[in-house]
């Protein structure tokens, strides 16, 4: 994607007059052609990198699948109730970096999101429900 820039710069250039066109028979609309083709080449090769693991996290993996034995344990201890904010909290883990790997849980079925009256999210994992703390207040999302 850097060429794709650099490419547009260097026209950028030569339209304000900043720099001599390398050719007056090409004009610009080569100039912004081969700033195109640039920037094609490198979101292409982002979109590789990316598909091979290379680049941002993967939306097939969404969070970290490191801390999910940890949430699983968290969420045992807590009734089978947990909220990324006492996830966080009990992990000593950024908010955002909880959240993320709670919602793959729930995209893979291990646990179902609820909505307190409050609008708390909270994340249910049946399996660890203690009958004595079953609530009413939240509802299915």
């Amino acid at each position: 994607m850097g060429l794709g820039v650099v490419g547009a710069i260097v026209e950028t250039e030569v339209l304000l007059g900043y720099e001599k066109p390398p050719s007056a028979d090409h004009g610009p609309i080569a100039g912004f052609a081969i700033a195109g083709g640039l920037l094609a080449a490198g979101v292409i090769l982002q979109l590789r990198r990316r598909r091979r693991g290379g680049g941002a996290s993967s939306p097939a993996l969404p969070g970290r699948p490191d801390l999910e034995p940890r949430l699983l344990r968290a969420a045992k201890e807590n009734a089978g109730r947990l909220t990324a904010s006492e996830a966080a909290l009990a992990l000593d883990l950024p908010f955002d970096v909880v959240n993320e790997s709670l919602a793959g849980l729930a995209a893979k079925d291990a646990c179902r999101t609820l909505v307190t009256e409050e609008k708390v999210v909270v994340y249910y994992f049946p399996e660890f429900e203690d009958p004595a703390s079953k609530r009413h207040d939240i509802t299915e999302r």
